[in-house]
């Protein structure tokens, strides 16, 4: 049985959290469906990112950017 995983720092765990937002966009874009509690993905997208968005597909390829220019090229992801 595998062992998991444990985000122990900051950094880690934003990390995670980026990784988690860039997935919601993407599933947004391929099924349309949207979260409905709370913030919207595409909001959240932008505010880390500084940019103004309005679109899942666009926020999803300006997180993929960051995500990419941040974490390296393994986890670049397309829609």
């Amino acid at each position: 049985m595998s062992e998991g995983f444990v985000l122990d720092t900051p950094e880690k765990i934003e990390a995670a959290r980026w990784l988690t937002i860039r997935m919601g966009l993407r599933t947004q874009v391929r099924t349309g469906m949207v979260l409905s509690r709370g913030t919207s993905m595409i909001k959240l997208a932008n505010q880390i990112t500084g940019k103004t968005d309005r679109t899942a597909k666009a926020a999803h390829a300006s997180m993929n950017e960051l995500i990419v220019q941040t974490l390296g090229q393994e986890f670049d992801q397309k829609l």
